[in-house]
């Protein structure tokens, strides 16, 4: 297994360079963000979840009781996170506007966390350079500045799941106790505010599976893991069927998001979103539970599986390509922006397009490196093998050794992150394709991101290396 010494070797920077480089970017991340909140004096505000989480908050300072927006809405809907990170804030900052501010302010530099973690799982499985850039570009990324400046559970969460898959990556290199530790407190934390966080682990099994680790190393530590994260949300299950009758560690808000993906795609059943939540809602009325907020979303949830049934019934090709390629494609092109910075947001999204493209160079410069260099040894060798045998050694494994290489080679688990990113996206994707679901995605295509420009520059450098020296 290659280390980051034998990287820094050959070319990567060192150690303190990455340390001064990362404390500046972090420094004007922060600065970036409290700019940014400064023009709302109560915060940014879409008066959408954001809202919604903010009043949680506020009637869990309040009464000690986990609501949905208002005293008297169930929280079935609504994960725990939210209410006690926000009810923290403000148990800190007050919540008055200006107590408000800087409650926007300390929330945006949870988002802020995540660049450092961008930089561990640079230098974790590429080098401390791809790091250093995949940091720059999350701290400087317009759309994660202004979700930051949002009460909105994409910052934290994507935060909390990043260290999470970090964490996981690095036990599965190799055993490490305070790594381990970590990701389970860090999976805890981002199941309370999504249950997709499940997959991060998960991603790290293939590398276990890779090593060869025998099941009676990893088992009992994965039964560990799982049963403190049991313990850490037993009693909010158990709380959740007493007021809500459902047994589940997870918000059960999918209802919604459901009904909204039944009309976008290839051979989707007729209807508006609109007209059919307007007749949910109007049946809610005349018969008397319009206050009850579990119900009026189980209903959503039950009519997107009635639609849903019906797509597979008449058009099942449009049903499976929407849902293996569509809507992930969609969603994985859509930068979350709310556009409240001054920046176009064509810039914002031209600058995500170029992202993607660079995560697909990320994702390709590695075999194209190995193919690049075993014809670049064939070609030395074929050119060498009239020489003279020296020895034990011939002219073949010389040729080999004359070979500049020109890119390093990918370290173990690489390629996981782009494993979860894959799944995320498709499990994401089976509700509807929207900007705000793909926020959690950008960290790991920043890191691909940052990967291929350290491995363009690497290979830059070297080939004008080589062609000093001829």
């Amino acid at each position: 297994m290659m280390q980051n010494n034998d990287l820094r070797v050959r070319g990567d920077i060192r150690p303190r360079t990455a340390a001064w480089a990362l404390m500046c970017i972090l420094l004007t991340g922060a600065l970036l963000r409290v700019l940014a909140n400064l023009p709302y004096p109560m915060g940014m505000n879409t008066f959408s979840d954001d809202n919604a989480y903010l009043n949680s908050a506020a009637v869990f300072l309040k009464t000690g009781y986990v609501t949905y927006a208002t005293p008297d809405a169930q929280s079935g809907v609504l994960g725990v996170g939210m209410p006690l990170l926000l009810g923290a804030l403000f148990a800190v900052f007050g919540y008055a506007p200006g107590g408000l501010m800087l409650a926007h302010i300390a929330f945006s530099m949870i988002g802020l966390c995540a660049a450092y973690g961008v930089y561990l799982l640079g230098a974790l499985l590429h080098s401390r350079r791809a790091g250093v850039i995949g940091a720059a570009i999350l701290a400087l990324d317009a759309g994660g500045i202004s979700a930051g400046c949002l009460f909105l559970t994409e910052t934290p969460y994507l935060c909390l799941n990043l260290f999470t898959l970090y964490f996981s990556l690095r036990c599965a290199r190799g055993w490490h106790l305070p790594s381990f530790v970590g990701a389970v407190l860090c999976l805890c934390g981002a199941m309370a505010f999504k249950g997709l966080a499940l997959l991060a682990p998960l991603c790290a099994l293939p590398l276990l599976v890779r090593r060869r680790v025998p099941l009676r190393r990893w088992l009992p530590r994965v039964g560990v893991a799982g049963l403190m994260v049991v313990l850490v949300f037993l009693p909010w299950s158990v709380r959740n069927l007493q007021v809500v009758g459902t047994f589940t560690p997870f918000p059960v808000s999918q209802g919604d998001q459901k009904l909204l993906g039944s009309y976008v795609g290839l051979g989707a059943p007729a209807g508006t979103y609109a007209e059919d939540v307007a007749a949910l809602n109007q049946q809610a009325w005349d018969e008397g539970y319009q206050s009850d907020v579990y119900r009026r979303i189980a209903l959503r949830g039950d009519l997107a599986d009635a639609r849903m049934a019906q797509w597979l019934r008449d058009d099942p090709l449009g049903l499976i390509a929407t849902h293996s390629f569509v809507k992930p494609f969609t969603l994985l092109c859509m930068a979350f922006y709310p556009q409240k910075l001054g920046i176009p947001a064509r810039a914002v999204d031209a600058l995500w397009y170029a992202l993607l493209a660079l995560m697909a160079a990320g994702l390709l410069f590695p075999p194209a490196a190995r193919l690049w260099r075993r014809r670049q040894a064939a070609r030395a060798g074929s050119e060498g093998s009239t020489a003279p045998l020296d020895g034990a050694h011939g002219a073949l494994p010389a040729a080999q050794g004359a070979v500049p290489n020109a890119l390093p080679p990918s370290l173990p688990g690489y390629y996981l992150p782009a494993l979860y990113l894959l799944a995320a996206v498709l499990l994401t994707a089976m509700y509807v394709p929207l900007p705000r679901y793909n926020a959690p995605h950008a960290p790991f295509v920043f890191f691909y991101a940052a990967c291929a420009l350290a491995d363009g520059w690497m290979w830059l450098r070297r080939r004008a290396q080589a062609k000093s020296r001829s």
